[in-house]
């Protein structure tokens, strides 16, 4: 019995992050793994990343997958990892409203294309930036925001994502929240299909 209860509250979980280049999905990787922002740019390689967290009292393995950007010939590379795939993490950076974009216009279409029963949680990265003068400035030049919550939150809906969280690798605010809703996410959809199982059998 208590082997069973064991292994009952440890589970692995293959997490895919995807999203433009530079807004920050390496970063919130080493902010969990290392729970400080890195200080040299981190190169963005095919790899699996493995670490562990508590949710509602049972122990996740979450395997963490770092995407390459959205190039063309990237893409069947792409591809070959989303099998097996429990979540997609989909992120933009709140102080590019490009990456921001992009999400309706290529990072979901290719999920929903190649993985559309897999949930999504939509996150707005480096939430610090909001309030950052110069990127303020920067953006006004060029017409634009930084993008509010309630766009984000707008997005999250129109991609059906499960949930909008926002979080900031810079200061290690939200980054934690972010893997503990994708867990449990994961963890309630299976608990699901197991009681809707049970009630088929």
């Amino acid at each position: 019995g208590r082997l069973w209860k064991w292994l009952w509250r440890m589970v692995t979980i293959k997490v895919m992050l995807l999203g433009n280049e530079l807004v920050g999905k390496t970063s919130l990787i080493v902010c969990l793994t290392s729970r400080a922002f890195p200080q040299d740019s981190v190169p963005t390689v095919f790899d699996a990343v493995t670490t562990q967290i508590t949710v509602d009292q049972r122990m996740v393995t979450l395997n963490l997958w770092d995407t390459a950007p959205q190039e063309e010939h990237l893409l069947s590379i792409r591809q070959f990892y989303y099998p097996q795939t429990d979540i997609f993490i989909i992120c933009f950076s709140i102080g590019d409203p490009g990456s921001y974009h992009d999400i309706w216009n290529d990072w979901y279409p290719e999920v929903k294309r190649h993985r559309p029963n897999v949930p999504v949680l939509l996150v707005g990265t480096k939430k610090d930036l909001r309030h950052d003068p110069s990127t303020i400035l920067n953006l006004l030049k060029r017409e634009l925001a930084p993008i509010s919550y309630q766009q984000g939150a707008r997005l999250a809906r129109k991609i059906k994502a499960v949930k909008y969280v926002e979080c900031s690798a810079l200061l290690c605010d939200g980054v934690l929240q972010v893997f503990e809703e994708a867990a449990r996410t994961v963890l309630h959809r299976s608990h699901r299909k197991q009681t809707r199982s049970c009630v088929l059998t």
